[in-house]
């Protein structure tokens, strides 16, 4: 299964990779989180529960776009070199599951690079805050929860509606509500503050049941295929 799903995988990242579209969302990824850096940080000279301070505004930054992100690639872009997920499912021998997971895998491998590319900023903003490293690491270590969970959705819209624009709307509508959720559950912890770990959690496990469920549909399509 790994040698056949990498296929999928490979075929995509050289699509999200492809042309001027991953520069350019990575330029602006950058160039936002940057942003407070210039602005927000010599306004907020100390730690305070009640004024976001320079780390939660970066590390809130990075969930917000990257869980958008990851679940707008999710549900399907155009993307010049990328075989769709009916062709890999029509004409190849890969079963649903293998496609599902190069497609996830691929999706997932993006957004954690774009992730990861920005770590410097945070490290810069956690040094000016005079946190600690394992405040730092909390953080760092919650932020693909989500990216994860709406990856999950993403592909759960994209597999049962097909139509990336109903996908779309339906998911900008869920990542609104993920988001109250999270300002409805905030701790008192101020390292984590909206960062709830249980609800977070908690969203990553639901939202593999309807990927388990579009998964199923998925076979009985394949199995149509081959008759």
């Amino acid at each position: 299964m790994i040698k056949r799903f990498r296929f999928v995988l490979v075929n995509d990242l050289k699509a999200y990779l492809a042309g001027g579209t991953f520069i350019k969302i990575h330029l602006s990824y950058l160039i936002i989180l940057s942003l407070p850096l210039i602005i927000i940080w010599p306004t907020t000279p100390s730690l305070s529960f009640q004024a976001p301070q320079l780390l939660l505004v970066l590390s809130y930054s990075q969930i917000v776009i990257l869980t958008y992100l990851g679940g707008r690639l999710a549900v399907g872009i155009s993307l010049d070199k990328e075989i769709s997920f009916d062709n890999w499912l029509r004409y190849t021998p890969l079963t649903p599951q293998e496609i599902a997971l190069g497609k996830w895998g691929g999706i997932f491998l993006i957004v954690l690079f774009i992730l990861f590319s920005s770590s410097p900023l945070l490290v810069l903003a956690y040094s000016m805050e005079g946190a600690t490293i394992e405040s730092a690491l909390k953080v760092y270590f919650l932020i693909p929860i989500p990216i994860i969970t709406f990856i999950n959705l993403g592909l759960f819209f994209r597999f049962m509606l097909g139509s990336p624009t109903i996908s779309s709307f339906i998911l900008n509508m869920l990542t609104i509500l993920f988001f109250l959720g999270l300002f409805l559950t905030r701790t008192t912890e101020v390292e984590l503050f909206y960062l709830n770990p249980c609800f977070l959690i908690s969203s990553l496990v639901l939202s593999f049941l309807p990927l388990l469920i579009s998964l199923r549909k998925l076979k009985k399509i394949k199995r149509g295929f081959s008759l």
